[in-house]
């Protein structure tokens, strides 16, 4: 690129598509495809891409690995929670079929800042569209529509499918999809969902659903 700005090459198509994106301040597509997708512009995408990497070098100086992350730090966040998924399988001389993932809110005045028995906790977590009832521990459905709360931390707690009480499925609860969110705006589909998570909730799941209710990370 240096040189053809000197002139002393031509410029190719990748070349002018990228001067393009960076002129318009916008983050070009060729920086995308190992990226995180995102419509934010461009100065907030290097401001972004810049958190994102302090935090993972904070998370790599942790000894034994971190007690609480931010999924929002991660470009594939999903492959994160495989793959501690995996080393407690490892751990226990077991299948990987023969756990899951059970999701528990914590209180909020519970700061978790020890490890967990399994799993890790999750920090940075937003829900928009509903309200987190701390005390009774559930979604509550707020007074308007467009309302953003903050979430307490939530254990991915990592439990023995063949152990898992069938009682838990008697508490009322909401599907919530969760996405990677950037600080003012972001591309949120189907095809960006990272997982879902299984909140219990006090409002009827099916406003819930209609109201599009969804969980953010967000650094």
């Amino acid at each position: 690129m240096h040189s053809a700005l000197k002139g002393e090459v031509g410029l190719t198509a990748e070349m002018e598509q990228l001067l393009s994106a960076v002129v318009q301040h916008r983050v070009p597509q060729s920086w995308l495809v190992n990226s995180y997708p995102t419509a934010t512009g461009l100065a907030d995408w290097v401001q972004t891409l810049q958190v994102r990497v302090e935090t993972l070098q904070q998370y790599v100086q942790v000894e034994g690995g971190p007690v609480t992350v931010n999924l929002a730090a991660f470009i594939n966040p999903m492959g994160f929670l495989n793959a501690v998924l995996l080393q407690h399988c490892r751990q226990q001389f077991r299948d990987v079929q023969t756990f899951q993932y059970e999701v528990k809110v914590l209180e909020p005045s519970d700061l978790a800042t020890t490890r967990p028995s399994s799993g890790i906790y999750l920090s940075g977590l937003h829900v928009h569209g509903a309200l987190w009832d701390g005390k009774n521990g559930g979604l509550q459905q707020p007074p308007r529509e467009h309302v953003t709360c903050g979430l307490p931390k939530v254990w991915m707690k990592i439990v023995d499918t063949s152990l898992r009480k069938s009682s838990q499925a008697k508490i009322p609860t909401y599907n919530c999809p969760l996405y990677i969110s950037a600080p003012k705006n972001d591309i949120l589909g189907a095809q960006n969902v990272v997982m879902h998570l299984e909140l219990p909730t006090a409002a009827d799941t099916g406003v819930l659903v209609q109201r599009r209710v969804f969980v953010t990370s967000a650094l």
